[in-house]
């Protein structure tokens, strides 16, 4: 019962510190006017001395200002317009790539004095015929292969002459 008793007495002694300390003080608008008017006094003094303490007017920090903002949209312009290029550059590229791995194009450098070297993709002839030649007609079935026309194709009666 004494621990108990000590405890809650403990407890409400943090308690009624908590609450104290936990009150603020108010700030009113006659506490802030001295700030206010040191602010203000401090301001003008710095509009005056501007030249003394080398500092540029506020008409060339203005001026300044407006000079770099112009800079940083058309530097952005430039970089948008660059990415853009980049990004179609790009494109093309792994079409190009797309292309030859297809094994039905090639790319060809053109070089032009002056100029940097671009690149050009052209048409190229596959290796391999396009047509088989004569496949015998069947089907697969069970593993086997089952034909079921003749073995060699079937020759014309009469071969036009040649001129």
């Amino acid at each position: 019962m004494r621990i108990q008793t000590a405890l809650f007495v403990v407890a409400v002694t943090i308690a009624a510190a908590a609450a104290g300390l936990a009150q603020t003080r108010t700030v009113t608008n006659a506490d802030l006017a001295k700030y206010r008017e040191a602010r203000i006094a401090a301001e003008r003094e710095l509009r005056e001395n501007y030249r003394e303490l080398g500092f540029p007017s506020p008409e060339e920090l203005e001026r300044r200002s407006v000079e770099s903002a112009r800079q940083l949209s058309d530097l952005a312009a430039k970089l948008r317009t660059e990415r853009l290029a980049e990004e179609s550059a790009a494109v093309e590229r792994e079409r190009i790539r797309a292309a030859v791995s297809a094994g039905r194009q090639a790319i060809v450098v053109v070089t032009v004095p002056g100029q940097e070297p671009y690149f050009v993709w052209s048409y190229v002839r596959p290796p391999w015929p396009l047509t088989r030649g004569y496949q015998q007609p069947g089907y697969a079935a069970g593993g086997q292969f089952w034909p079921t026309g003749p073995r060699t194709p079937s020759q014309p009666l009469f071969v036009p002459g040649r001129r």
